[in-house]
């Protein structure tokens, strides 16, 4: 994201530098300028004084107890030496005491400098430093654990009869510190933010006017004192004479416990970062909560708030709840709202941050520090009576972040905070936030300054450079990445430097990937080029040790449920969760599909408590022990091969119908690998038989003994795999001709008393593509199998192409232990209960499914299945790309495009129904044209291989066009980046030339108009507003292309269209990658699906 700099074009009139300079931050209003926050409480007490003020468990205190617990810690403060400007330390778990202390601290005219006892010593050790606290309030519990220190120790336990409970009086005014609270800092130590009570007192009355609660109501205290947004819940309560309800740690951080509390609680407001909002909703959507009746009011900030589906049904299930969308950083607090209003199906997407709050002013400024035009992206500054003080003991820092400007507006002179936020106003003066310039990033709410972790990684005496990046694991799931340089031959394990890292950091700071590298990639001019990182290996970035296999069927469903949730190929039992990159809003999905697959009912502190499979594993076994009409079944254990091997139940089944029809292959599966690289093929052999060797399933042939059919397990044979090259075909003719060699192949019969029961062969079309043909039989071989198969093979033929042993650990059980452990449990009793249950649901009589075929039922099934082709009957109009002829200017955003493409399609066709599609970006202006018709105007959106909208960053454009025309050119693109615009163009334009892309008498206007209409459509930064749902029908291409950045978006399932869907995505899998799913013969398959769903449309 960049900001705006040349205005030359887009100057400021008169009137446009008034309203948002001037209109737009005309936010004056009055607050009490002679108050501190603690005198707004103590007028309230004399308002209320038997008014609940703090409940915590099965603790509360009114408002007059709570003021005179207070007033005489503050006096015993005072005694103490506290006053205006001392910082005060404070290290306390939650409790009633906690809040006695912060306004004890207040009172005595200190400030309070929380202190988070769950952080490392070291980092406890510095901020205790650096802030000198004199005093510091505790509890008993906690003394030992905490860092050497000069400060004297006050514990809140303690009571204090001795000392007056009336008011005290301190010189405290509205200039004066009410807290400092440190943020995580870029040179590798947190900075202390100090903020006056002045800038709280204007906030705490603001939100005042704006509540939509009752004065009395109940507010959840959520947030850890260490954060900003917790004096606004706290003294926004108080200052109304409501509740505070604290809650516990355990509770807090458990969404299932949490819901329940606030239900419980009858808890009407509630301050939530964004991430748990969306664990929250997550819960509700997952059925294993309900939104609570009494909630009127949710405030949430921390990071961008996404209106995600399940967040939408919240609200739709309780219409009643406001929705307000928070912005401000640490060194301001609250300085924009934007409250949600309407139906929530007319919410946008990405709500904007609102307006600047009372005497609050916003200014978007470009590198030069003068205003941008609406629409335009600048850097968000600060300004009004909620600025910070600075930073404690940071002078230059100070200067460097709290500016002066002396030129925004004639004859003033304006402090301003620079945020390093981008932001651009709306028409209607609402501002939109776009993302960071720096560094600096939100992980799951938390401000994270990545120069902070890299800093201290470099302090590891094996580590000789690191960078730390922000890594999308798939859509949506924000993790950290850290990549190292080692200076030592022997590279530091992920979990040393976790470890070390943990005694520094908090846990939300420590990277869930380590990737060792030789070097950093630099760019032309020398700088750390970031995006070229390599992605973290999802088989190598965690754990490692050695990995231990599932033991229990349990273990093997956890497994398989942690390997899907956290997108890893493979997880042993004694890998730790949280390690692996897991978080609170995974847990839910795991908690989820737990419930879904045992029957179980966990919560979420269970995997905090059991953050492995194996302890999981024996948990879920303790609470189904629990349940007398469970019962319970042993572990499957290997068993001797000397004895007739049982069929599992359904191998028997398929068994018994290959014997009734023994001449039809019609349980022979066939699957075909598009591979896109150069091929080695004797470690593709290697790995095949590898696996072959390591799964007696494949290698088991089926005999009969005493009429029953029993499994026989072969010695590991040698399986020679075929290459067929068919480069001496002209192209166009490969690719059937290989299909028609796989039909062939598929039609022959298995010998199933002697033949491995699958079949390889690898075909090559040219000198990178290639087809491995797998030809395998039902009885061994099932859907399941064929994921662990495929991901195998990956990791073996990885393995062996570069000399090294297999990785794979040895199997603590095979199928046929399983098949003989199932027969064990099939007693005759529960036999005989199972098929009397089905007796009595179906009966005696099976109906037959009637379908409305146009010949009657064969009495003997045929076998014989076909394809019909159809040509789709409705004639397709195609919107050529405006630019092309390198002539005519391409439009700069989509919305602009699609009015264009409306007015041209109105032309062939009046009025709707449309039937829009969209290939690539094509889609997103084919979803922008359907936002901007009428929703009955539209009876079909279909995307073909494309993500939702999202911010794209400029491509290079040489190599999508390299990838767009199948062939490689010789482009140097070293050489690419250091050339000017019109330079980059003749260097291409002759390298197309020479590769025969271009007609000899070819010139430059033949490849401007494709690279001007690329790098405009790339600078489309296309976010939709104020969304209307639309039916989606969304084709996915069942080949990534390898090294694209958006395959990890595309491991979300609808690739992120479900929030912008009415109902469901319909989604259609096509055989292909991006580009060859348009090629035949995958593109008569995408025919086939496309004719369907327009079919079902005319239907409709």
């Amino acid at each position: 994201m960049t900001i705006h700099s040349d205005n030359s074009n887009t100057k400021l009139s008169a009137a446009e530098r008034h309203k948002i300079l001037v209109e737009w931050n005309n936010t004056q209003t009055d607050y009490p300028k002679d108050k501190c926050i603690h005198q707004l409480f103590e007028a309230q007490v004399e308002r209320a004084p038997n008014a609940i003020a703090v409940v915590f468990e099965e603790q509360q205190l009114t408002y007059d107890e709570l003021n005179r617990r207070a007033n005489q810690l503050a006096h015993h403060l005072q005694s103490l030496g506290v006053s205006p400007e001392m910082l005060v330390g404070i290290c306390v778990e939650r409790s009633l005491e906690m809040v006695v202390g912060l306004l004890a601290i207040l009172k005595a005219g200190g400030a309070y400098v929380p202190l988070d006892p769950t952080y490392p010593k070291e980092r406890l050790a510095f901020m205790l430093a650096d802030a000198q606290v004199p005093v510091l309030l505790t509890q008993k519990r906690l003394v030992e654990g905490l860092p050497e220190h000069q400060a004297q120790i006050v514990c809140l336990e303690t009571s204090l009869p001795n000392f007056s409970d009336k008011n005290p009086v301190s010189e405290v005014t509205p200039s004066h510190l009410v807290y400092v609270i440190y943020t995580s800092g870029s040179t590798g130590k947190p900075k202390g933010v100090m903020m006056r009570h002045g800038s709280l007192s204007n906030l705490i009355t603001w939100q005042l006017q704006q509540s939509f609660v009752s004065g009395d109501a109940k507010t959840l205290q959520f947030a850890p004192i260490s954060f900003d947004v917790s004096c606004q819940e706290i003294f926004s309560t108080w200052c109304s004479g409501g509740t505070l309800v604290l809650v516990s740690e355990r509770v807090r951080k458990d969404s299932m416990m949490l819901l329940r509390f606030v239900t419980e609680q009858a808890i009407e407001r509630l301050f939530l970062p964004v991430v748990a909002l969306q664990q929250l909703s997550d819960v509700v959507a997952k059925g294993l909560g309900t939104v609570p009746a009494t909630l009127r009011e949710i405030i949430t900030a921390g990071e961008p708030l996404q209106i995600t589906p399940a967040i939408a049904n919240w609200f739709k299930k309780r219409p009643h709840v406001t929705l307000h969308n928070h912005y401000g950083p640490s060194e301001s607090h609250v300085v924009t709202a934007f409250t949600l209003t309407g139906s929530v199906t007319d919410w946008p997407t990405l709500p904007p941050i609102g307006r600047p709050i009372a005497n609050t002013q916003i200014y978007l400024l470009d590198k030069d520090r003068q205003p941008v035009p609406i629409g335009l992206s600048g850097e968000l500054y600060i300004g009004g009576v909620n600025l910070a003080r600075g930073y404690l003991n940071r002078p230059e820092l100070t200067a460097e972040k709290f500016i002066t400007h002396d030129n925004l507006i004639p004859h003033q002179q304006i402090r301003l905070y620079k945020t390093g936020d981008l932001a651009r106003y709306r028409a209607d003066g609402n501002l939109e936030f776009l993302g960071r310039i720096d560094h600096q990033v939100k992980i799951r709410g938390f401000r994270v300054e990545l120069g902070e972790i890299e800093v201290v990684l470099a302090q590891h005496a094996a580590v000789q450079q690191a960078i730390v990046i922000v890594w999308e694991s798939h859509q949506g799931d924000k993790r950290l990445a850290a990549y190292i340089i080692p200076n030592r031959k022997v590279a530091p394990t992920p979990t040393e430097l976790r470890h070390f890292l943990k005694e520094q950091l908090p846990d939300y700071m420590v990277p869930a990937a380590f990737v060792m590298l030789e070097k950093l990639p630099k760019t032309p001019n020398g700088k750390i080029d970031r995006h070229a990182l390599p992605t973290p290996d999802p088989l190598e970035r965690y754990i490692e040790e050695e990995r231990v296999v599932p033991h229990t069927p349990i273990d093997e469903i956890l497994t398989t449920i942690w390997t899907e949730v956290l997108a890893l190929e493979q997880i042993g039992i004694h890998d730790n969760f949280f390690e692996l990159g897991g978080h609170s809003l995974l847990i839910i999905q795991i908690i989820s599909r737990v419930q879904e697959t045992l029957h179980v009912e966990l919560s979420l502190s269970s995997l905090f408590d059991c953050p492995t499979i194996a302890e999981l594993a024996l948990h879920i076994e303790t609470v189904r022990g629990d349940e007398p009409h469970r019962q319970q079944l042993p572990a499957i254990q290997p068993i001797s091969r000397q004895q007739n091997l049982p069929l599992s139940s359904f191998q028997e089944q398929l068994w018994f119908l290959a014997q009734l029809n023994p001449n039809v292959p019609f349980y022979n599966e066939a699957i075909s690998i598009h591979i896109n690289d150069e091929v080695n093929v004797a470690v593709l052999e290697q790995s095949l038989n590898e696996i072959i060797k390591r799964h007696e399933a494949l290698r088991t042939t089926f005999a009969t003994v005493s009429g029953q059919p029993v499994q026989n397990i072969m010695p590991p044979p040698t399986l020679n795999l075929p290459v067929v090259d068919l480069r001496a075909l002209p192209p166009e003719q490969r690719e059937a001709e290989a299909l028609r060699r796989a039909t062939e192949k598929a039609k022959r019969l298995f010998d199933l008393t002697q033949d491995i029961l699958l079949r390889a062969t690898l075909v090559r079309l040219d000198e990178i593509q290639y087809q491995l043909f797998l030809i395998r039989h039902h009885l061994n071989f099932d859907g399941i199998s064929l994921g662990i198969f495929l991901k195998e093979l990956a990791i073996l033929y990885k393995a062996f192409s570069t000399g090294k042993p297999s990785p794979l650990p040895e199997l603590p059980f095979q199928y046929a232990d399983f098949a003989y452990w199932q027969r064990q449990q099939l007693s005759a009793e529960i036999v005989d209960s199972q098929v009397s249950y089905w007796k009595t649901i179906l009966g005696d009589n099976l109906p037959v499914l009637q379908l409305p075929t146009d010949h009657p039922r064969p009495v003997t099934p045929t076998f014989r299945g076909a394809k019909q082709y159809f040509t789709l009957s409705k004639s397709l109009t195609g919107l050529q790309t405006v630019g092309l002829d390198g002539k005519s200017k391409p439009y700069t955003n989509i919305e602009d495009m699609a009015t264009h493409y409306i007015k041209e399609m109105q032309t062939v066709q009046p009025q709707g129904p449309y039937l829009l599609g969209g290939h690539s970006f094509g889609a997103l202006v084919a979803f922008e044209i359907s936002q901007q018709l009428q929703r009955h105007e539209v009876a079909l959106l279909a995307i073909f291989d494309a993500i939702s909208p999202h911010l794209f960053e400029l491509s290079d454009v040489a190599r999508v066009i390299e990838r767009v025309l199948g062939k490689p050119l010789e482009v140097s693109y070293e050489t690419l980046q250091t050339l000017d615009s019109e330079s980059q163009l003749n260097y291409l334009f002759q390298q197309f030339k020479k590769a025969s892309f271009l007609p000899p008498d070819a010139d430059k206007t033949h490849i401007r108009g494709l690279i001007d209409v690329y790098k405009a459509n790339c600078r489309m930064n296309y976010i939709p507003k104020d969304i209307k749902p639309t039916r989606i029908t969304l084709f996915q291409a069942s080949e990534l292309i390898e090294g694209t950045e958006l395959n990890e978006t595309k491991r979300e399932q609808a690739w992120g269209w479900s929030q912008y869907a009415e109902d469901l995505v319909d989604i259609h899998v096509v055989p292909g990658d991006h580009f060859t799913m348009m090629s035949q013969p995958n593109v008569q398959v995408l025919a086939d699906k496309l004719r369907q769903c327009l079919d079902q449309v005319q239907s409709a």
